[in-house]
């Protein structure tokens, strides 16, 4: 699996369960040093833990630390996200600075590839405060393939949700809809993939 925005491993986590009574490992990716010095403590048995922002195309954005359940990269937010979590920020220009990368970057310097040059994940979380649309499109869907995807629904009903949806359908996955906030979708060939547990 991949958690991204994993937070301290444990709180709203969304890869727990499986780590923890299937013995699962995979990727958590989370953005704060104060949240990321806790997921080592608490999941130190992981295929790899990344501190890191994750952007379409590496480049520098500012940091926004709030509650540590919503901090996040000033510049994916929505104004709304932005005046309900982040209101006393005024000027994006006093915030610090870090480094943001592709996904594809992070899973191809920390995570070993199949044998035919391939990453595959039986689940991606995705919950990264505003910054879900740049992280897909982080991803070379060539070399990565998920079983189910799901990932935190953007705070507007508009435009930047249908091109969400209609991207990831586009590279190969069927939406199943809208639960708990979050958009849910699973691999096109997900029944002949897991045919031997279905």
């Amino acid at each position: 699996y991949i958690e991204m925005g994993a937070l301290d491993g444990l709180r709203f986590s969304n890869s727990w369960l499986f780590h923890v009574e299937f013995s699962w490992q995979g990727l958590l990716v989370e953005l704060t040093k104060e949240n990321y010095d806790r997921l080592v403590v608490n999941r130190p048995h992981e295929l790899a833990l990344v501190q890191a922002g994750v952007c379409k195309e590496r480049t520098n954005v500012h940091l926004v630390q709030g509650h540590s359940a919503v901090s996040g990269i000033w510049e994916f937010a929505s104004p709304e996200y932005r005046e309900k979590w982040w209101p006393n920020v005024l000027d994006p220009k006093y915030l610090p600075t870090i480094d943001c990368l592709p996904l594809q970057d992070i899973l191809d310097q920390h995570i070993e590839r199949t044998e035919h040059g391939f990453h595959y994940f039986d689940f991606f979380s995705l919950d990264v405060e505003g910054g879900e649309w740049n992280a897909l499109q982080s991803i070379d869907w060539d070399r990565t393939a998920f079983g189910v995807l799901f990932l935190e629904a953007p705070d507007s009903k508009g435009l930047e949700r249908d091109s969400i949806i209609t991207y990831v359908q586009r590279r190969g996955y069927g939406y199943l809809g809208e639960k708990n906030n979050s958009l849910w979708f699973l691999h096109g060939d997900f029944y002949e993939i897991y045919s031997h547990v279905t």
